[in-house]
């Protein structure tokens, strides 16, 4: 082990169908990796024979787990995270493709930040993708172009706590992360939005604004890409053709952040040993401020429209305090 090894996190579920070509996209990395540790949820496909194969011709050692029970990808994540021994962890879905210097650009900015902060500071680097279909044919060059994502680099939690931005196949952290952000609270909306959080709540965050991943879309995707124009028209055909099945997700998406920001707050005083960046944790008080029961609509609403968090663009924005208006304490039950 080195001071700039890497473990690789891979989460699989019946993924067969594409698993080859991200193991081999791993293997030709520029950067390579000192281990790759690969937890399987229970598939019933050819997976395992896949990671055998890959397993007899990689340069680093692949270590492969079965869960004895179906975790789930959150759960699963947190498996495979908790089973890495490097000082560094990327994650890596089953079904993308890496380019070859992915590893290489994020090591890069990650060790570049890690100089620059306080020793010991969690950090977690993440970078763009480019958006394929399943042979992977270009769809788009920019994933955060296509779902317009913006945030402010100094102030990540104004908009995760209600908009995650980081995509999950992209991470690259450090141990010290690792070391604040597990256990992954079983309100987390997502593993990559909740080591997000984290991150942005004790360290720091950065982003590479190059694609590193080809982000392939298809019909087995656990997560895919949606555009923001599809989002926003979703929001507007659900409340013109199925207002109430609408209505009930949309409250229950906004009830689930709430209440992992809860649970955020309640991670940080679970959590003596790291100090928090006090200008983040304020933003967090704030905006679970917004959500006291005491408080009446109007009050509410002024504090939403006060506060700096809020989601990136002006109709998700609308949105929100829509949301922020029709909120009701059963939200935190």
């Amino acid at each position: 082990m080195t001071t700039e090894s890497i473990s690789v996190a891979l989460c699989t579920y019946n993924g067969g169908a594409f698993l080859r070509e991200q193991l081999e996209s791993i293997g030709s990395q520029t950067f390579a990796p000192a281990e790759l540790v690969i937890c399987d949820d229970q598939s019933s496909d050819n997976t395992q024979a896949i990671v055998s194969a890959f397993a007899t011709e990689a340069s680093f050692p692949v270590r492969y787990f079965v869960n004895d029970e179906r975790l789930g990808v959150i759960r699963n994540f947190e498996t495979a995270i908790r089973r890495c021994s490097e000082p560094y962890i990327a994650l890596s879905d089953q079904d993308d493709v890496w380019l070859p210097d992915k590893l290489s650009l994020e090591m890069s900015l990650l060790r570049k930040t890690e100089q620059e902060v306080d020793p010991g500071m969690p950090v977690l680097v993440h970078s763009d993708l480019s958006i394929v279909d399943e042979r992977l044919a270009p769809l788009h060059a920019s994933l955060r172009r296509y779902q317009k994502l913006s945030h402010s680099g100094n102030k990540p939690l104004s908009t995760l706590l209600v908009q995650n931005y980081v995509t999950g196949c992209t991470i690259l952290m450090n141990r010290a992360l690792v070391d604040v952000a597990l256990p992954l609270s079983r309100k987390a909306l997502m593993h990559d939005w909740w080591l997000a959080l984290c991150a942005g709540l004790y360290g720091e965050i950065r982003t590479l604004p190059a694609s590193t991943v080809l982000y392939r879309q298809h019909g087995g995707n656990e997560v895919g890409a949606l555009s923001f124009w599809r989002i926003v028209t979703g929001k507007i055909a659900g409340y013109l053709m199925r207002y109430r099945a609408e209505h009930r997700r949309s409250a229950s998406d906004f009830h689930g952040k709430i209440q992992q920001a809860v649970a955020l707050r309640a991670h940080v005083h679970g959590i003596q040993r790291y100090p928090v960046r006090r200008e983040m944790a304020e933003d967090l008080d704030r905006f679970l401020g917004i959500f006291d029961p005491d408080v009446g609509m109007v009050h509410r609403l002024i504090r939403a429209m006060t506060c700096d968090v809020r989601p990136n663009t002006k109709l998700q924005a609308c949105h929100y305090l829509m949301r922020v208006a029709s909120w009701s304490e059963d939200a935190l039950r």
